[in-house]
């Protein structure tokens, strides 16, 4: 009996290190075949990143700021290399360009759906999707700090450090399949309970000073 159970330890001995083998010659065999461009190989700190902060504006300064970000997570070896790819600058410079005269070099009232409508036309890079829209432009952001009768001491100026109050969109919103005047959400920076989100663009203050953010 002694001996049978000898036997069995010694053939499950080899049996386990066969299986173990077979698993670094499969690793190897897959290495070999892996043919992922190096920038992309997987790194615990890939993650979605930032590619740039796009100022449309007319020639007053008015208009808004794209947020580009890489469309999955990214190394920044590849995140570096996607901000140096030479089209992705030129269809900046083509946007810019043709909103200007899209929206006839005046963009102070120009509806920020309107805006996302135009701008989502516009493929930039397939590795690249717009996360953000906010407004821009001091006679713009004006529009967003006039008094509010339902907010007690409500915010009248602007700290550009934090941009509170200042109207934007998301992703979700930009790329909504159907945009109509009832899908339409407005959304309000920093600002807190029914005053950070509006169905339409209501032009006026949505914070009060006690809700400032320094």
């Amino acid at each position: 009996m002694e001996k049978l159970e000898s036997i069995l330890l010694v053939l499950a001995a080899k049996f386990w290190a066969l299986i173990i083998v077979i698993i670094i010659i499969i690793g190897i065999i897959r290495a070999a075949m892996d043919d992922t461009d190096p920038l992309d190989r997987y790194s615990r700190d890939a993650k979605r990143e930032v590619v740039a902060d796009v100022e449309v504006v007319d020639s007053r300064n008015n208009g808004f700021m794209i947020k580009y970000v890489t469309q999955s997570r990214v190394t920044e070896e590849r995140l570096a290399e996607i901000k140096s790819r030479p089209h992705i600058k030129a269809g900046f410079k083509i946007l810019k360009e043709d909103a200007v005269r899209h929206f006839n070099d005046d963009m102070l009232y120009t509806d920020i759906y309107d805006f996302a409508l135009f701008v989502r036309e516009y493929e930039i890079d397939k590795s690249i999707m717009i996360h953000n829209i906010f407004i821009s432009g001091a006679d713009k952001y004006q529009l967003y700090l006039a008094p509010n009768p339902n907010i007690p001491r409500s915010a009248t100026w602007v700290n550009y450090r934090n941009y509170q109050g200042m109207q934007y969109i998301t992703d979700r919103d930009i790329y909504r399949p159907n945009i109509t005047d009832s899908t339409k959400i407005y959304r309000y920076w920093e600002c807190e309970g029914l005053n950070a989100f509006s169905y339409t663009d209501e032009r006026f203050s949505h914070f009060s000073e006690d809700e400032r953010i320094f």
